[in-house]
């Protein structure tokens, strides 16, 4: 079903009936959408004759977006953000003064130009994370009920996964985002179980680093079908985060739900709304690779915790399908049309 008047740059905005720039933009023009900062000013300027406009917070295109709106703003409320995660700082290291000066124009933006942007012209934002919705109305003026929260999806399919009691093949450790590698490390250091490693090209030289001595096999960007491979036959994953007081680890969440292969995890906020500790993965405080240690390796003695925990977390997952969640998401626009309407 089509959803006219609502323009969408999203992953979603298809599968949802919005219209997209693809779709909208024809013939020579096309060549621009190249360019994220072409495709920015598109979205902006074709915006206008449509009702709502979707968007995430990921992206150059959507910063160009907020910045033109900012200076040659449009008459009232007509953005959705849909997985509104606004990460305020970089996370590099404090010491850096790159890193100093990038924080300090990243909290220029986010205050001079983003605020503002959302206290005009925001119907409602989606957030993954329940606490999500009082920090994000906090942080940038807005109302709560402009703010919504919509967990992430919990399960892509009903095939119960390989029975993970019958896995030898170690522990797998991954992830882009709020990784904390020094605990994987410090958790992996005198074991004997081997650890497989996949990180990103941005976190290669550090990961690296702490591989010194070999200990782990290290991939670096491999494709989702390998990396799900690579899942399907570890023992236990292994999520290690830093707390980024903002939503992560979802999708690895799902992922290894899906694979049938339990989880350790970190007690960071990020994972409030989807992980629940004993029952559907064991987690230990973030940082403490000592306490991650002693997780992993009850999982690796023990084959029934394992089945026990992967069993949980599998039927937890299918309680919220990507097919609930695109409905979700899909009513929240509708939601939003109406009241650009009124």
């Amino acid at each position: 079903m089509t959803l006219s008047g609502v323009l969408g740059d999203t992953w979603y905005s298809q599968e949802i009936g919005a219209a997209t720039l693809d779709e909208v933009v024809r013939g020579w023009r096309r060549f621009f959408l190249r360019s994220q900062i072409a495709r920015g000013a598109m979205l902006w300027w074709l915006g206008r004759q449509y009702l709502v406009v979707l968007i995430t917070l990921a992206g150059v295109d959507t910063r160009v977006l907020l910045v033109l709106e900012r200076l040659f703003g449009r008459r009232g409320r007509y953005l959705v953000i849909l997985e509104f995660i606004p990460v305020m700082r970089e996370g590099r290291s404090q010491w850096s003064t790159s890193s100093r000066i990038s924080d300090v124009m990243s909290r220029l933006f986010w205050g001079s130009v983003v605020g503002p942007v959302l206290q005009r012209c925001l119907i409602i934002g989606q957030t993954l994370a329940s606490w999500e919705v009082e920090r994000n109305a906090l942080a940038f003026g807005l109302e709560r009920e402009r703010l919504a929260f919509v967990p992430w999806f919990g399960s892509v399919s009903s095939e119960p996964p390989r029975p993970a009691a019958v896995r030898g093949a170690g522990v797998l450790a991954s992830g882009r985002a709020a990784c904390d590698w020094e605990t994987v490390f410090a958790c992996a250091s005198g074991e004997a179980w081997p650890l497989t490693v996949v990180c990103s090209r941005r976190d290669l030289p550090r990961v690296s680093a702490l591989n010194a001595d070999q200990r782990a096999t290290v991939l670096c960007e491999i494709t989702p079908e390998a990396h799900a491979r690579q899942m399907r036959q570890a023992s236990v994953y292994l999520l290690a985060l830093r707390e980024a007081e903002v939503s992560s680890g979802q999708i690895r969440v799902m992922d290894a739900a899906a694979a049938g292969t339990p989880l350790v995890a970190s007690e960071v906020h990020g994972l409030t709304d989807y992980v629940t500790s004993g029952e559907t993965a064991l987690t230990f405080p973030p940082g403490d690779g000592a306490a991650a240690r002693r997780a992993v390796n009850l999982l690796c003695e023990d084959a029934a915790l394992r089945r026990r925990l992967a069993d949980a977390a599998f039927r937890r997952s299918l309680a919220w399908s990507r097919e609930d969640y695109l409905l979700a998401i899909k009513n929240l626009v509708v939601q939003a049309r109406a009241e650009a309407h009124e």
